[in-house]
């Protein structure tokens, strides 16, 4: 809990090794696939309104 309050990652090392492997692997000059669709427009004005009120942005 206090790893994440501090903001510190919570991510287990096998994962983080996995990921790191993906990307390694990955062909070079080739647009990385996202996981998610894009955000649509509610999502963002949603996100951006969180990001304000919790003085993550100014």
């Amino acid at each position: 809990m206090r790893a994440a309050a501090k903001g510190d990652a919570l991510i287990a090392p096998s994962i983080t090794s996995r990921l790191l492997a993906v990307f390694a692997t990955a062909a070079a000059g080739r647009a990385a696939v996202q996981p998610v669709d894009p955000l649509a427009a509610r999502n963002r004005v949603e996100l951006a309104l969180w990001a304000y009120e919790t003085g993550r942005i100014r």
